[in-house]
């Protein structure tokens, strides 16, 4: 591998002798992967080279990166400098399921960036050392986390465009991070040009949907690598390679396990359907799908969230086919009509003239007046009944949260009881009887004060307060939070439920969101809390606890 020209041997130093080669870890269209070590800390790296395979080569004995063809010279600076770019862009992640990009500079004719460099195994690798595919819970699980990692990428506007198992690391503390971000510049800025080289149109075969395979930047976005995602649910699940876009279309691509349930299969299905705008258009709109259904603890046990829309469009369903009906039944009287008067002008009837012909065309029309209006009358009451069990499933919601909470209250009192019996208890004096059980009480041993420090409380009797009170922390979160972009385009809008822990000295832990809106909704939510000054701690009998705060925040558009 070494005496191969489109590499940098092992031992070649960069940027004024930092870093060293250590080994090749992989190459693909756009560049070359290198292990390297950072002579200044003793530390590993990645390394990303961009180099074009087919397009550049390398002088055996400055290792200058030069273009093979003077007609891809303009465009070789241009994807260069798309590559800086986008590094440029890598570098402003902060999400631990993306790999973070720490060093861009330029070098020998070309450019290279430096990156984590993870000492897991990618989840190709992972599946072919076990011998078999994961299991749906298993998969479900990585879904999740590479759509943080995605929702992170798209907000940047950056595609990946290369999302497979191979480019997704595990790494050592277990969690999955997304690499390798070599294609995600080549149609970002949609210029419509492209190299005189095929190997210049990089992507995966089974991975790629149409509009990449085309290369046609301009119908590129977020969608692209949720089909390739949707590829790589698909591989996961079955240790199989996914199927081509005509294949899709022939309707007999997919192999999924038995064991898969229907929502599995529907994920599939949807993320990999070969028209792009019937694919899901966001990272959330596939969040939301996974999530679990809500339930509402109710007498009717209502399920709210449920993904099975069949009843809600059965009315309009309905109104559709009333209305066809009509109009077939119209047409056919009509043509019927028209065909017999047509024979020598004559009809059916040899009474039946002319005068006869007209009122019966007439009071077709007025049937077909009538049962348009009554099918709009329909049409209008599903309305009202589906905006009516809409208003109740709310209700019904907001019953169930205030039972909960009314519920938590009651349990807290207990708590609160309980803890006041047992105080009174450890102050009686040791020898007196109690008059209602005729026993001697005896003295309770106090806790051991590290217990009593760590011991988080729901009530106490200073509750713990922002400075100035509830009125200045509405203050706060109204001046600090900034409405996530993506939720404002979407309409995405409600109340999101956070909970976290106010320390004895008034610091914020153990921030939780406890009543989910949007994953973007809360993450905001979550980051004005833990961006907060220091609270006035809560107290009991004068100490400082540490106590559990809930703190609704309300996003309106």
């Amino acid at each position: 591998m070494e005496n191969d020209l489109n590499l940098l041997p092992v031992g070649f130093m960069l940027y004024n002798g930092r870093y060293r080669i250590e080994q090749h870890l992989g190459s693909g269209g756009f560049g070359n992967t290198y292990r390297v070590l950072d002579t200044t800390d003793g530390k590993t790296y990645a390394l990303k080279e961009f180099y074009l395979k087919g397009v550049n080569e390398r002088d055996a004995d400055s290792r200058i990166v030069s273009v093979s063809n003077a007609d891809n010279s303009a465009e070789f600076e241009s994807q260069r400098a798309k590559f800086r770019k986008e590094s440029m862009r890598l570098q402003t992640l902060d999400n631990p399921h993306v790999v973070h990009v720490y060093h861009l500079f330029d070098e020998n004719g070309t450019t290279y960036y430096v990156m984590d460099f993870l000492e897991g195994e990618s989840l190709s690798a992972r599946m072919k050392r076990q011998g078999h595919p994961f299991s749906e819970a298993e998969v479900l699980d990585m879904t999740s986390q590479i759509l943080v990692a995605l929702d992170t990428v798209h907000s940047a506007n950056i595609w990946h465009l290369d999302l497979k198992p191979g480019n997704i690391m595990t790494a050592g503390d277990g969690r999955l991070v997304l690499i390798d971000f070599g294609a995600s510049k080549q149609f970002h800025d949609g210029d419509g040009r492209s190299l005189s080289t095929s190997t210049g149109l990089c992507y995966t075969p089974g991975y790629a949907p149409t509009e990449q395979i085309a290369g046609e930047a301009n119908r590129m976005g977020p969608w692209t690598d949720l089909y390739a995602l949707g590829a790589t649910v698909y591989n996961l699940l079955t240790m199989e390679a996914p199927p081509s876009v005509s294949a899709i279309q022939d309707g007999e691509a997919f192999h999924f396990p038995p064991s898969l349930s229907n929502k599995g299969r529907r994920l599939v299905t949807w993320l990999m359907e070969p028209n792009r705008n019937l694919r899901p258009q966001s990272v959330a709109a596939v969040q939301r799908f996974l999530a679990p259904p809500v339930i509402v603890p109710d007498d009717d046990a209502t399920v709210v969230a449920d993904d099975d829309d069949d009843d809600d469009t059965q009315g309009g369903n309905r109104v559709m086919w009333y209305t066809i009906g009509g109009i077939v039944a119209t047409a056919a009287v009509v043509v019927l009509l028209l065909l017999n008067k047509g024979k020598d002008n004559t009809v059916i009837d040899d009474d039946f003239d002319d005068s006869d012909y007209d009122e019966a065309i007439a009071t077709i029309d007025d049937s077909y007046a009538k049962m348009y209006a009554d099918s709009v009358a329909f049409a209008d009451s599903m309305a009202m009944v589906e905006r009516d069990a809409a208003r109740r499933t709310e209700e019904r919601r907001a019953d169930s949260l205030r039972r909960v909470q009314e519920n938590q209250d009651r349990q807290a009192r207990a708590e609160e009881q309980r803890r006041e019996e047992q105080r009174q208890a450890a102050q009686a004096p040791v020898g007196t009887f109690d008059a209602t059980t005729n026993t001697e009480v005896q003295p309770v041993a106090e806790a051991p004060r590290q217990q009593e420090e760590s011991k988080i409380y729901d009530v106490v009797e200073h509750m713990p307060e922002f400075p100035g009170g509830p009125s200045a922390l509405m203050q706060y979160l109204s001046t600090h939070i900034k409405y996530p972009a993506i939720a404002e385009e979407n309409g995405v809008q409600g109340r999101v439920v956070c909970s976290f822990v106010v320390e004895r000295d008034g610091s914020i832990t153990n921030v939780t969101v406890v009543k989910s809106v949007d994953p973007s909704l809360d993450k905001e939510a979550v980051r004005v809390i833990k961006s907060m000054p220091l609270w006035n701690p809560g107290r009991q009998n004068g100490n400082p606890l540490r106590v559990r705060y809930t703190c609704p925040i309300t996003f309106r558009l």
